[in-house]
Formats: structure tokens, sequence, C-alpha cells
């Protein structure tokens, strides 16, 4: 009898790294291992085929709205898709055998009961901590993400309430949910995601000049992203030392940085995610500090490279990143913080080298050889 896995998410495409990377990876392993594999999404944007076959899956789009309302944001993308999903089961219900993933709130539209669910901070942990940099945006910026937030809540507490078992990047985010919205007796699996470990450390060596900090911001949430905290403290750094400069992946956006500083940054744009490694092998120090969290894959993947890390304190990351041992971690919003912690990485190579090298060894254990494995093995467990 053939083996069947779903895999649920917003988005999805190839290549992309971040929740979509890992359900590709996990696709491409329960593909190896004799599973029928769909991946069931909202199709974001034109160029998204509505049907595709990659050959170690089958993945179907569900079309949504393009344009957001202003307070509902990707929240109407879920809520749309929950809609078609809830009309694509009824229609071909999920088999009983069938193992079923889904990532945060496209699980609405799924039978309760009927899937595990891959799960970062609930809405009001992610609204406190985004308070952190609240003069950063306006009031209606604020009024908004509240609102936004307790849509989330809504689709996000259905979701929790009804899962089989969770996949979370930490205890620390597990607990967090719980206390959100229930269900303590659920199984839970972590780590959310996992890294190709020995790949990670064949970078090429891209010869940048002078010292480099990396700085890897996925899409336009500067205060998500801590991009404030970051600017803050380029002109210390850059004024102590002349020869390090910002190489920042991702969309590009303005840095709100004095003039003298703008001509030492150097934003790259978005990138193949398997040309990642060689930008975390050719750097002095990848930088996160970010607000808020779950686990950034970007984060494990520098680890998993060898690159000394500096990090926020995020919720959870203390159960990934040891302080001063495998990485430097610096309070959330602090930019005097996070000028220490270069300082500390460019002051002392060989302690920073160190930092790397600790990284890249408890990186091991989350080698995808292992946590797939692992996560299939515990899909079978509870369905």
């Amino acid at each position: 009898m053939q083996r069947t896995l779903y895999l649920v998410c917003r988005e999805f495409r190839e290549g992309t790294g971040s929740y979509a990377g890992m359900f590709e990876a996990l696709a491409r392993f329960a593909h190896k291992a004799g599973y029928d594999v769909t991946l069931f999404c909202a199709q974001t944007s034109r160029d998204q085929p509505r049907h595709q076959d990659l050959g170690y899956a089958q993945v179907i789009r569900f079309p949504v709205p393009r344009r957001h309302l202003f307070f509902v944001g990707m929240n109407q993308d879920y809520w749309f898709l929950g809609r078609a999903l809830r009309h694509h089961f009824k229609r071909a219900p999920i088999p009983d055998e069938a193992l079923v993933l889904a990532n945060s709130r496209a699980a609405i539209g799924l039978p309760c009961e009927r899937y595990v669910l891959r799960i970062g901070q609930p809405a009001f942990t992610f609204l406190r901590n985004m308070n952190i940099a609240a003069e950063q945006v306006t009031a209606s910026t604020r009024l908004a993400r509240r609102i936004h937030a307790m849509i989330q809540w809504t689709l996000e507490r259905r979701s929790v309430r009804c899962a089989r078992a969770f996949v979370c990047p930490s205890t620390v985010t597990h607990e967090l949910n719980v206390r959100a919205y229930g269900n303590s007796q659920a199984p839970l699996f972590t780590p959310q995601a996992g890294v190709d470990w020995q790949r990670m450390q064949h970078g090429k060596d891209l010869r940048w000049k002078g010292r480099n900090l990396l700085f890897v911001s996925a899409g336009d949430e500067r205060v998500r992203k801590g991009v404030h905290t970051l600017e803050a403290a380029i002109p210390a750094i850059f004024r102590a030392y002349p020869d390090v400069s910002l190489v920042h992946i991702g969309t590009p956006f303005p840095w709100k940085v004095p003039d003298w500083c703008k001509s030492r940054i150097t934003s790259i744009g978005k990138i193949p995610w398997r040309r990642m490694k060689d930008y975390y092998t050719s750097t002095d120090v990848t930088v996160f500090c970010a607000l808020q969290e779950g686990m950034p894959n970007a984060l494990l993947e520098a680890m998993a490279a060898g690159s000394p890390v500096i990090t926020s304190d995020i919720d959870g990351v203390e159960e990934l990143v040891m302080h001063l041992k495998s990485g430097y971690i610096f309070k959330r919003g602090d930019s005097a913080g996070l000028v220490r912690a270069i300082r500390f990485i460019l002051d002392d190579p060989a302690k920073a080298e160190g930092l790397g090298k600790n990284g890249r060894i408890v990186m091991k254990a989350f080698d995808n050889g292992k946590v797939l494995p692992r996560l299939l093995a515990f899909l079978e467990k509870v369905t």
C-alpha cells in the first residue's frame, strides 16, 4: 500500500529556505523513503502554477486575493487557503493512514485532530516582542498590528487546540503556545528544522576585502528583524574599525545611517539558498538582531558553516546557542549591547574562531540526516 504524506503551508517555492526549505527537505526525504508526497499551499503570485509536479512531490496551489487588507495582512491568505482546503478535503477526504504536517495557521482548513502542527511563537508573544520598538512605527501601524494579532490569535487558537502533536523550534516556544492556547498533552518534537551540515562547510571563498559582518534579512520587515538596532550600532563599529564593512542579503532597503557609512554597506539582494554557504564561510561574523523569531534557519545554517554568530535573545535561543561558548547573545533592541558583541568578535579572532568551531559541533546534531528520519518517525508514531 502506498504511504501518503501531506504538507500544508501558506506558500511554497523550491530553493527558498525558511519553512519552505524545511518542507522541501522533508518532502525529498519522504519520497526516497517510499511516500507519495503532496504539498498544499496558496497561490500567492501569478507566476506560480496551480499544479506542479516536482518529481519528489506534487504541489497543489489554491488562488487567494493578491491584495491584503491593511489590518489583516497574511491572515487573509490563511483564511482563503483554509476555505479552499475545506472544500478540497470534503471532495477528497484525507486517507486514514496519511501523515499530515501543517505549518502554523495553514492548519485551519484541516479536520480537527487530523494533523501535526508546526508552529512558532503565539500571536500575543509576537505583539509583546514588537512593542520593544514601538517608537519605530506610527500609532496607526501599532493599531493595525494589534488587530492583526487578534485575528492571528483566533486562527492559531483553533490550529493549536485541534492539533494531534506539535513540531516547535524550542521547548520555550511550545510552553508559550500551551499557556496561550492549551492542548498541553499533545506530543512535542524539536527541533523545527535541520541543516545540510556536511554541505555547509564547503563554501566558496568570495574574497571580500577587509573584515565583514553578514546580516541576513528575508522580506521587508525592518522592525521585526531589528534593522533599527543594527543601524544604531553601525556608526560606532565603522568608526572604530576602518577595515570593517557590512554585507546584507535579502530584500534591499534604504539604510538609515550617516552618509559616510553607506559606502561600506553592500546589499546583495535575494540569492538562491544553495549559495548562502558561500557568504557564511566568507564573512567574519553573522549578526541576527530580530525582535521576534521562532528559530531562524539562517542562524542554524551560519553555525553549521562555522561562522561565529551574534544573536538577540529571542525566545528559546539559549536552547541552541550557549553564550560565549557557541555564540554571543545580546538583549533585543539594545544597540549598545550589539556594539559590545561585535567588538568582542572583532577584537579577539581566536575567541571568534572558537565560537564558530563550537557552533558547528553543536549543529552536527541538527544535520538533516539525523533530524528528518526522527521527524518522519515521529509523524508515523502520532498518526
